[in-house]
């Protein structure tokens, strides 16, 4: 079926037919990025040459249409002037104006440069207005098909797919069919169909013409019988592979396209077809001229390296040692000119001016030089310098006879390097047969009915018109003395091939094609593109998002869309493409698409030209390959859907929430789609889990009221400056979030032979990271392998992380921290989405060279739809990472931030909202609390409409910090300045409360360690209802300061009991080799866990080893009824066979601390053992329960009890299988009737318990009990 395309008109009416708007340049100074100075201003963004503009962003659509209303210039300095040098000065400033499409808004953006030419002066606007237009109707035009395909040929038939590896002509014969099982037997000729696309790469822009399916292509069949594929028949086809070959008019040249992201192409054939496009014959008679040369294309273009591995334009060999020399076959035109045409492009590397050139040398005359530019070696200047050039002659006189031959040559040899891009040689030639098949084109349109004259030693040519591969005709030949003619009227630019049959080669067989529809498919609100190796997880994700989310969802794997969108070429525009078909068919339906997420690792290389490379899905890289400030990679790509997006020329903006998990293996993608569920507190280890450690299974909690900022030193504060201002930002607009600040300046620098290092940066932020947080931001320098040049966060942090259930999204503003295409190494970014025990659970993220600045101004706007969203309830990331770059628009900069991770994924913030309605003291109310004092704090929980939420029944935590205060750092580096900040960290109180029917009343106590003057508090709340979710909500209208006067001293620590596994344990017990250590703390004045008061952790000791410390805070549960008690709950990872000893300390909130002490013994696979047997109640009178505990570790039990009268008769037996995950099972129930269900007297029984394990090992314990009637 083939498309038609219309356009379908959405007008939108505006009223006002302009606006004025106004542009301050404030604060000139120069700057420097990188080894680059450039000319600043306030609020300024950088274009890829590093000059300075303003832009204004607004949602509307205007015309490019601009008047300049007022404008006040100063003369630019003469340090500017020099700064300034490759500008294009005008006489008027240079003004941009762009306008782009997301979710039917229009977005449009004003950028005005500031330099200009005021009589002839070099000016700099200080301040401009100007009058933009608007339109007058907006028109949003969305692309459709009128024969919208909803079927593909695939849906239905047997379909065998083969690789093609060059343009030409494939059989296939009968004997081949059976030996690839394709048939068995012989079958009409009409069942056989072949279908393709032409190779040459898809138009990345929406809406351009390109084949809406496979197209069958014309075959032709060989054989003893015209109706019947038996023996001795053959498939005979022409089809494409390897770029595209075309005339470009305007310069009068064939050129090849190459395709960037497959040289092979693939065919399909239908075994069940009803019909078959048979090629046609034809035969003109009657020829008016005689055609003996032709133009003959010769394209040498070898993808070979790429040198800053990022963007599409891969170069061919080097030739800075040893010439490049190419020959060829050439045949002089005996009709026509000797015409002759070289188009090519050369680079090259060198730091030298002077003689900075490379010759094009034909045959043995230098006919052509391409001037180098002397290259920048600073770090973001271009890699190498290009130069194109075309050579042409009218009376190319060939000295060579019967060859051409070409040379380029670079003069420059010492430190320097070329290489060649492509060379396209065009050349006038006489018809001749140099291969055993050819394929040539005639540009010439006379019109006219032509005899093709070729020179040939073929015997039996063939020729076919493959102009239209839908639509191909076989030519009728006559013999010559030198060859063979033929006829045809060139009316049109004509493609022919010229073979023998018995030189046709065959394709190379892929595989059965099963029967797919993605044509058919219906849209829904979420899609995951994968490989089948990924299909069990993608499929877990789209269950919990349909069970938590109430998304639709549908898996479609990536090979399926290449077969039919490219032609099973591993394209990314096919891939966009089909998410367009299914985004226009959700368009205005409750299953409208809006997030996608590609779950697999891409690639910078398509074409598999790297060693161990891995491309699951594939990446949009940028044009620019040399340049590190102008090239990216992103998938927003793949979120475009718009007319005339795609090539990041007009404007484009997302549509959807597209989101990458960079996953290599099955393994990687269970490890993070596991960490999805668990954020979501889905665990699946609960159902086997024991009491103490389901209550380790949860990401409940108020590590999600945490957020931090982390700033890194140097350049002038700047990354500390902006850190601290996104804070602020935040602070105003989600007040919810409790504030971290870390900056490196703050904290003490150590030399070492790597430079200056930052261990207590490092130390306090993977400690703040281990709390857990809702969003971490980062700002500053770093690259793959982590932040900062003091190493304050690298791999093997990521690696040791162990925050699985608290974990954060991260904001990265930062170099390449997360780029995910280079297959060869995994960046500290993919380190922390793939981190199994931790990291990250989605990244917002850089993965190629940014900018502070856009960085900042990115940063800024993602903060105001995060504020948006939160209020609205609407915080998928998938929302808030397309709603942020649309928001932001900041062009190329914003293309290298991608989002790492699930894009349907809703962050973590609380629903409901908690407020405090008062505090008593002794019950009195109070607005001033101080230390040494316990109130109470009175509360509700609100929901979304601010009413109470009376069925909220669960418990509160609640956090209290001291009050405000300024830190200044510490000016580490040599000409640095001391960096002021407020924070208000300084944590004094953390407890729990019980939450019942939207209420809650609980006490807390004030420590010691509060700063005496009086000044506002903070209060931070997080409550959780298992069925109603969980609430947040915070204060800052209580004073706090100076000492309760009547207080009880206290000088006494915790009371500690130490127990392992559960609370039978007794001082010197076997347990398992990774037991669960816990710990029961009481005190008056509550239990001291805040983080940052140095020395008084809970700490747990090993063996008495320092290396063996385990620092608990975060482990510790308080109890809900009051804050005095609370309990730790850690997992011990195995320890080796033996005696061990542990030793914890704890101190209370007045600062007394505690020790205890205890011992055990580890037996790894110890023979079974029974303790501990006993019956409760007992004495009992209807029903008692049987206990016991046992050595064992993690397996089923089979347990057999037998309960006996005194005289040994036995009256009941019970027996099952029982799970060992805890070392005490039970109770087993007996309701105290015998085996017939008969009462039986009251009196002493015994009963024996044999227990079983898999491994045959038994024992058995015997004990008595009294059944009272």
């Amino acid at each position: 079926m083939r498309g038609v395309f219309i356009y379908i008109l959405m007008a939108i009416q505006v009223t006002l037919s302009g606006q004025s708007v106004q542009f301050n340049f404030k604060n000139y100074q120069i700057s420097n990025i990188g080894s680059f100075k450039t000319v600043s201003f306030q609020n300024s963004y950088f274009d890829e040459y590093f000059h300075a503009y303003h832009q204004l962003n607004l949602k509307m659509k205007l015309s490019n249409d601009f008047s300049i209303i007022s404008i006040d210039s100063e003369p630019c300095s003469n340090e500017e002037k020099i700064i300034l040098e490759n500008w294009t000065w005008k006489s008027s400033p240079t003004v941009k104006i762009q306008t782009g499409i997301s979710n039917n808004n229009f977005y449009s953006t004003v950028k005005v440069y500031p330099y200009f030419l005021r009589n002839g002066a070099k000016h700099k606007i200080k301040e401009i207005e100007l009058n933009v237009q608007n339109s007058k109707i907006e028109t949003i035009t969305n692309f459709k098909s009128r024969d919208e395909i909803t079927e593909s040929v695939l849906n239905s038939g047997t379909w065998f797919k083969f690789k093609i590896h060059e343009s030409g002509m494939y059989r296939i014969s009968y004997e081949e069919f059976v030996e690839l099982n394709i048939i068995q037997e012989p079958i009409s000729t009409n069942q056989i169909s072949v279908f393709s696309n032409p190779s040459r790469m898809l138009d990345f822009t929406v809406g351009n013409k390109r084949p809406q399916d496979l197209i069958e292509i014309t075959s032709k069949i060989n054989g003893v019988s015209s109706s019947i594929f038996g023996p001795g028949s053959s498939l005979i086809f022409y089809a494409e592979a390897n770029g595209h070959e075309h005339y470009d008019e305007s310069n009068e040249i064939f050129k090849n396209e190459i395709n960037l992201y497959s040289d092979t192409n693939f065919i399909y054939i239908n075994t069940s077809a009803l019909s078959r496009n048979k090629i046609s014959n034809t035969a003109l008679s009657n020829p008016s001229d005689t055609v003996f040369d032709y133009i003959k294309i010769n394209h040498h273009e070898k993808e070979l390296i790429n040198f800053i591995k990022s963007g599409r334009e891969w170069l061919g060999e080097n030739f800075d040692k040893n010439p490049l020399t190419w020959n060829n076959f050439y045949t002089p035109p005996v009709q026509k000119p000797p015409r002759l045409k070289i188009k090519y492009k050369v680079c090259a590397r060198s730091n030298i001016s002077a003689d900075n050139k490379i010759s094009l040398i034909l045959n043995n005359d230098t006919v052509s030089f391409s001037e180098m530019k002397k290259i920048n070696t600073g770090p973001y200047a271009d890699y190498v310098v290009f130069s194109t050039n075309t050579y042409e002659t009218n009376n190319y006189k060939n000295l060579q006879k019967d060859s051409l031959r070409i040379n380029f040559f670079y003069h420059q040899t010492e430190n320097t390097k070329a290489w060649i891009d492509y060379f396209t040689i065009n050349t006038t030639e006489r018809i001749t047969t140099e291969k055993e098949e050819m394929i040539v084109h005639f540009s010439d349109q006379n019109n006219k009915v032509n005899a093709i004259n070729v020179s040939s030693t073929f015997k039996n040519p063939v020729v076919w018109d493959i102009t239209n591969t839908s639509r191909i005709k076989e030519v009728k030949t006559n013999m010559t003395d030198s060859g063979f003619t033929f006829n045809s009227e060139l009316d049109t630019i004509k493609t022919f091939i010229f073979f023998e049959e018995k030189n046709i080669h065959s394709p190379e067989f892929v595989s059965k094609v099963v029967n797919q529809n993605l044509h058919g498919l219906s849209s829904t609100n979420y899609l995951i593109l994968t490989k089948k190796q990924f299909s069990s997880q993608a499929n877990r994700l789209i269950d919990l998002h349909t069970r938590h989310d109430n998304l639709s969802g549908q898996v479609v794997f990536i090979n399926d869309i290449y077969n039919e969108f490219s032609c099973g070429r591993p394209e990314a525009t096919a891939i966009r493409d089909f998410i367009k078909l299914l985004y226009e068919r959700g368009k205005e339906t409750e299953d409208s698409l809006c997030y996608v997420l590609l779950l697999g690792k891409g690639s910078y290389d398509p074409k598999n030209r790297i060693s161990n490379n891995i491309n699951y899905i594939p990446t949009f890289q940028s044009i620019n390959s040399v340049k590190l400030t102008s090239s990216y990679v992103t998938d927003d790509f793949y979120g475009l859907m718009d007319e005339h997006e795609g090539t990041y020329s007009n404007g484009d903006l997302l549509d959807l929430g597209i989101g990458r998990i960079p996953v290599k293996n099955n393994q990687e993608a269970k490890n993070v789609v596991d960490k999805i569920y668990e954020y979501y507190d889905e665990y699946s280890e609960k159902d086997k889990a024991t009491n103490y450690e389901k209550k380790l299974l949860t990401s409940k909690g108020s590590w999600k009221n945490n957020i931090v900022f982390i700033g890194d030193d140097g350049d002038f504060n700047e990354h500390m400056n902006n850190s601290n201002s996104l804070a602020q930002k935040a602070d105003t607009t989600i007040s919810t979030l409790n504030q971290k600040k870390i900056f490196v300046d703050a904290f003490p620098q150590e030399s070492s032979s790597a430079g200056d290092l930052s261990p207590e940066t490092n130390k306090k932020l993977n400690k703040t990271l281990h709390e857990g947080a809702l969003i971490v931001n980062y700002t500053g320098h770093g690259g793959e392998l982590g932040w900062a040049s003091e190493r304050i966060f690298l791999v093997n942090d990521i690696q040791s992380m162990t925050n699985r259930h608290r974990l954060p999204l991260f904001m990265t503003a930062t170099c390449e921290f997360s780029r995910f295409d280079c297959p060869n190494q995994v960046s500290a970014g993919e380190h922390l989405i793939l981190q199994p025990q931790g990291g990250a659970i989605a990244l917002f993220t850089t993965v190629r060279l940014v900018f502070s600045r856009p960085n900042l101004y990115l940063n800024e706007a993602f903060y105001s739809v995060l504020e948006s969203s939160i209020k609205n309830n609407k915080t998928v990331i998938g929302d808030i990472f397309k709603n942020t770059k649309v928001t932001n628009n900041g062009g190329k900069n914003d293309r290298n931030f991608t989002l790492l991770g699930d894009p349907a994924l809703r962050l973590a913030v609380p629903s409901n909202k908690i407020v405090l309605d008062s505090i008593t003291y002794e019950n009195l109310k109070t607005d001033t609390i101080k230390s040494i004092s316990s109130p109470t704090l009175h509360g509700r929980i609100l929901m979304s409409d601010n009413a109470t939420s009376l069925n909220f029944n669960g418990w509160i935590e609640i956090t209290l910090f001291d009050k405000e205060q300024t830190i200044e750092t510490l000016a580490n580096d040599e000409n640095a300045n001391p960096f002021s900040y407020r924070s208000k960290e300084n944590l004094l109180f953390i407890g729990k409360g019980n939450v019942i029917n939207g209420h809650f009343s609980s006490s807390i106590f004030v420590p010691k360690d509060v700063r005496q003057n009086f000044d506002f508090s903070r209060l931070s709340f997080y409550a959780v209802d298992s069925s109603l979710g969980d609430a947040t909500g915070y204060d800052e209208s209580i004073i706090i300061g100076g000492t309760e006067e009547n207080i009880i001293q206290d000088n006494t620590g915790p009371d500690i009991t130490l127990f392992l596994d559960d609370t039978t344990f007794v001082f010197g017990d076997n347990v398992t080799p990774s037991p669960i250590f816990i710990a029961s703390l009481t005190d008056s004045s509550g239990i001291n866990i805040i983080p940052d008061d140095v020395g008084k952790d809970l700490v747990l000791t090993i063996d008495g080893r320092s290396d063996l410390n385990f620092i608990l805070n975060n482990y510790y549960t308080p109890s809900t009824t009051n804050y005095k008690n609370g309990v730790v709950i850690f997992p011990i990872e195995q320890l080796r066979e033996g005696r061990h000893s542990f030793e914890f300390k704890a101190f209370d909130n007045q600062n007394n601390s505690s020790k205890a002490y205890t011992e055990f013994i580890i037996e790894n696979n110890p023979k079974l053992a029974l303790k501990h047997l006993l019956n409760y109640p007992n004495p009992f009178t209807q029903n008692t329960g049987f206990y016991f505990e046992h050595n064992q570790t993690s397996e089923d039990l089979e347990i057999l009890i037998n309960i006996y009268t005194i005289s040994g008769k036995i009256i009941k037996t019970l027996e099952g299988v029982y799970s060992a995950s805890s070392q005490r099972i039970g109770p087993i129930h007996w309701d105290g009737l015998d085996e017939f269900g008969d009462k039986i007297g009251k009196g002493v029984y015994v009963y024996q318990i044999t227990a079983k394990n898999s491994k045959g090992d038994t024992d058995k314990a015997i004990q008595k009990l009294v059944l009272l009637r």
